[in-house]
């Protein structure tokens, strides 16, 4: 919108996404640690969860990355950044990816050759003002690689609609039909990540509606049936 043609659309504005990870670890870090104790390794152990969190975000549609290049802008889609390289689980600025096979997902990464990744301004505020005040929660221990492959993989299985949210053992049938050689319980825990730190809808197992059928029936008349 201009004063000359109040019609004409608001051109979007861009953060880089190396910026935008720096900004957002400075929100998210937390400010009564000591100065002393502010090493080079305390922020960059904060830039990586910043670094994660965005991803995290982007493969969930909350965050848009956008690629550019001399060319152009391209709306990178979430089942591409999955396939994208990172560096202790975040995005890097520049794109790059490992061997595909797939030819629609090779012309797509030709497209995105030699370009730096940018997120809208919009969703940058978005995410930057949902960090004040809320730290990651407290993880026992170091994820594992495995557990982080694991959850890319739940994704792409997700994305390539295997499984539409229907029970936990069918996902777990999924990763094995697939060579992924996991417990059922490690599937669970791995699934129960991917909703604690998304909050995403299709990653959330539906399975106590399920439990409470096979609960003992409380009869009509019966002196344990609650009052109205």
């Amino acid at each position: 919108m201009t004063a000359d043609n109040p019609n004409a659309p608001i051109e979007t504005t861009y953060v880089p996404l190396w910026l935008a990870v720096r900004y957002v670890a400075e929100r998210m870090r937390p400010e009564h640690q000591s100065r002393k104790k502010r090493t080079s390794a305390f922020y960059r152990r904060w830039r990586n969860r910043a670094g994660r969190l965005i991803r995290r975000a982007a493969i969930a549609g909350r965050v848009s990355i956008v690629a550019s290049k001399n060319t152009g802008k391209i709306v990178v889609p979430p089942e591409i950044i999955l396939l994208m390289n990172t560096t202790r689980g975040a995005l890097k600025s520049e794109p790059t990816f490992g061997d595909q096979s797939d030819p629609s997902v090779l012309n797509f990464i030709r497209l995105l050759e030699a370009s730096e990744l940018l997120i809208p301004e919009e969703d940058f505020w978005k995410l930057y003002d949902r960090q004040s005040h809320s730290l990651p929660p407290a993880q026992r221990g170091r994820p594992t690689k495995q557990t982080e492959s694991l959850k890319s993989k739940i994704w792409q299985i997700i994305f390539e609609g295997k499984w539409l949210g229907e029970s936990a053992r069918k996902l777990h049938d999924i990763l094995r039909t697939d060579g992924i050689s996991v417990s059922y319980r490690t599937a669970l825990r791995a699934l129960d990540l991917l909703y604690d730190e998304t909050a995403d809808l299709r990653v959330l197992r539906r399975h106590r509606g399920k439990r409470s059928s096979n609960l003992p029936k409380i009869e009509a008349n019966s002196p344990r049936e609650k009052s109205t």
